[in-house]
């Protein structure tokens, strides 16, 4: 099973991100839902990356692990930030809607920012 725990700021922009597991729904190399979830969290890494530079870490090990961690958000990235984490996490839960025995996703609020 993959777990994808997400942790949001008050207004709703993604602070951290982990993810750990495998699936299993297939084969490695033919597992949709591996390759569905990996899609969602490696493009958002990367978008985040490239808008948020320094202010944002990510590490994916290719086997299973992938962490997220945003240090900083500019007042001026905040829309756009909001819109990236309201697309990856609704991936994730239609992903988690979908396939239950293959998918968990929980959320929860950062209570210190």
């Amino acid at each position: 099973m993959i777990t994808a725990a997400a942790v949001v700021d008050d207004r709703l922009c993604l602070v951290r991100l982990d993810i750990d597991g495998h699936a299993g729904f297939a084969d490695s190399g033919s597992d949709i839902v591996c390759s569905a979830v990996s899609v969602l969290v490696r493009t958002a890494g990367r978008l985040l990356l490239s808008q948020l530079n320094n202010d944002c870490d990510f590490d994916s090990d290719g086997k299973g692990s992938f962490k997220l961690m945003v240090l900083k958000i500019s007042d001026g990235k905040r829309d756009w930030m909001s819109g990236i984490t309201e697309f990856l996490l609704n991936g994730l839960s239609d992903l988690e809607k979908d396939y239950p025995a293959f998918v968990k996703l929980e959320i929860t609020m950062d209570e210190e920012k």
